[in-house]
């Protein structure tokens, strides 16, 4: 091979070089920028999703006690619980026997027969977990369920530590209204419970007893539950601020509620009163794009607790249409 040869194949093969940098460094730039505009768009977009369902259950969750909240303040004005309240007190005192023996007798269950009939469809109707019926010194006159807390004495029984002594006392203090949080309820198979009280007034303006109300728990979960719009990792949950979950997480089989733990940025955040979103290791561990935003029940129902809504979605599953648009241009590529 002569010098101009093999000066001529050498010029070749670095204009062929060139042509080929020329050409392929558009194509990376284009994809690239391509790519981080299409991800930051679905970002954007997925966010703007996870908001907007959050929202939607943080009014649902509310708007929920609002309705447990008119409920209970029918219940306590109810001329016929009123009655059965002061015709019960008067046979209790006249009979001389412990609230246990009392409700065990034939002319309690004269007393609380029409009650009864009526409580009994109140709770089936509205689906809570039971309805008490409790005097001023706190002995339980009437449940509908008839469980273990039946005929004691909620300030000094066997439960007076209970999510329901709490709402009752809280009750007694400001007399009106109370909301109780999720604690093991041992007459419910030591299942999480939450309750409501409210003051019964007499004629006078006195107070006379106490209507409670045990928020059943699958009502709140299944608002949780609902998840159109999630997609296949997307969930909708709640944690209060012991970091314990108020609803089941869709990705375990079991109950979560007071029983996992949830200590993520979301989490605390939320538990500052804040609201907004990012991308975050979730409990389990795996990056998910994250809403959170604390409820305000305090603010709404003046209780002593507070619940943070977190609505999330695994990072892979959001972005998996740009991740696949990023595959195909290097395979184009």
């Amino acid at each position: 091979m002569n010098l101009k040869d093999y000066f001529t194949k050498s010029i070749n093969k670095k204009l062929i070089a060139w042509f080929l940098i020329v050409s392929v460094i558009p194509v990376i730039i284009f994809g690239v920028f391509s790519y981080e505009i299409a991800r930051n768009g679905l970002e954007k977009d997925s966010f703007n999703k996870l908001t907007a369902i959050g929202t939607i259950k943080l009014k649902q969750v509310s708007n929920y006690f609002s309705e447990r909240k008119w409920n209970i303040d029918i219940l306590s004005k109810h001329p016929g619980i009123i009655e059965s309240l002061n015709n019960l007190e008067k046979a209790h005192n006249a009979s001389g026997m412990g609230i246990a023996a009392f409700v065990k007798t034939a002319k309690y269950q004269r007393i609380v027969q029409s009650l009864d009939t009526y409580l009994k469809n109140y709770k089936e109707q509205y689906d809570f977990g039971d309805i008490f019926v409790i005097d001023h010194n706190g002995d339980i006159l009437y449940t509908v369920e008839h469980k273990a807390d039946f005929g004691t004495n909620i300030f000094s029984g066997p439960y007076k530590n209970s999510s329901l002594a709490k709402a009752v006392k809280s009750t007694q203090q400001k007399g009106q209204f109370s909301l109780s949080d999720y604690q093991f309820y041992a007459p419910s198979n030591n299942e999480p419970a939450a309750f409501m009280a409210d003051a019964i007034y007499d004629q006078e303006g006195e107070l006379h007893g106490f209507v409670a109300l045990q928020i059943s728990i699958n009502q709140i979960d299944a608002i949780m539950q609902e998840r159109t719009g999630l997609g296949e990792t997307g969930e909708t949950y709640l944690v209060g601020t012991d970091y314990l979950m108020r609803s089941d997480s869709r990705f375990e089989t079991k109950s979560t509620i007071l029983r996992k733990k949830v200590e993520t940025a979301s989490m605390k955040l939320g538990l500052q009163n804040k609201s907004g979103t990012h991308i975050i290791p979730d409990y389990r561990g795996i990056s998910v794009l994250s809403y959170y935003s604390h409820i305000g029940l305090n603010e709404k129902f003046d209780c002593d607790f507070e619940w943070v809504l977190l609505s999330e979605i695994d990072v892979k599953e959001a972005f998996e249409p740009v991740d696949r648009l990023r595959n195909l241009s290097i395979i184009i590529g």
